[in-house]
């Protein structure tokens, strides 16, 4: 009786932490770049000398969905999107590189550089990207392998990373990723840039509501059995 308390003190933690990133998701639906954040659960048994003494679901980790989110029609000349798997490239005030999906792009008119929505320094492969002051955005191009012109004048070309792995990539706040151990990158980046795009979350909200309500049902279930259990429990001991 006392390993089903534990199982369902353990299921409601994992129901609540649950909805909590589903309400983390449902929040970032429309955030730019954003990727849909799933929990893994397993089962766990704890046994010692007198054999099982509590079990039940634990959260193994969280995941990364990867798959791509929906194209925006901006109109904007410095929103940018990716066709197929790869990442924008970003310099972070530390100096380290990041990657992000969300091609909102805008320039810092005290530095002339390009930057993104949080005025992080986009990266170009020759380095960050400058643009002279003036040069309106309208006049600004790019074609699909990333490299942006204005007129006969080169800008200079967007800096696209792909991996072999994006699992290995670890989240920096809520767009953007760092390199983990083990990331590999991919010899040859085969992608394509959209200009007048920008790409949002992968975020299915009806999905994601649906497991909001499911979730708090469940809830009320396991926490209407483990009361019971304990009301029985309580009675056998002053019985």
């Amino acid at each position: 009786m006392i390993k089903s308390l534990y199982d369902g003190a353990a299921a409601m933690h994992v129901i609540h932490r649950q909805h909590e990133q589903t309400s983390n998701n449902l929040a970032n639906v429309n955030t730019g770049g954003f990727r849909r954040v799933i929990l893994g659960v397993h089962n766990r048994t704890n046994t010692n000398a007198r054999g099982v003494v509590g079990s039940g679901p634990q959260i193994q980790g969280a995941f990364t969905d990867f798959s791509s989110g929906r194209l925006i029609d901006s109109r904007r000349s410095l929103d940018f999107a990716i066709s197929g798997d790869g990442f924008f490239k970003l310099q972070a005030n530390n100096g380290a590189e990041l990657f992000t999906k969300d091609g909102r792009f805008f320039r810092n008119y005290e530095t002339g550089q390009l930057v993104n929505v949080d005025n992080v320094v986009v990266l170009g492969e020759d380095g960050p990207i400058d643009i002279p002051p003036d040069l309106s955005d309208s006049a600004i191009s790019v074609g699909p392998d990333g490299t942006l012109v204005a007129g006969d004048q080169r800008l200079g070309k967007l800096s696209i990373a792909q991996f072999e792995n994006n699992n290995s990539l670890v989240p920096v706040g809520q767009t953007s990723f760092r390199r983990g151990n083990d990331t590999v990158d991919k010899d040859e980046v085969d992608v394509q840039v959209r200009q007048f795009f920008h790409e949002v979350s992968n975020i299915n909200p009806t999905g994601e509501l649906i497991n909001l309500i499911v979730g708090g049902r469940h809830y009320e279930a396991i926490q209407k059995a483990t009361r019971t259990i304990a009301d029985a429990l309580q009675q056998s001991i002053r019985g």
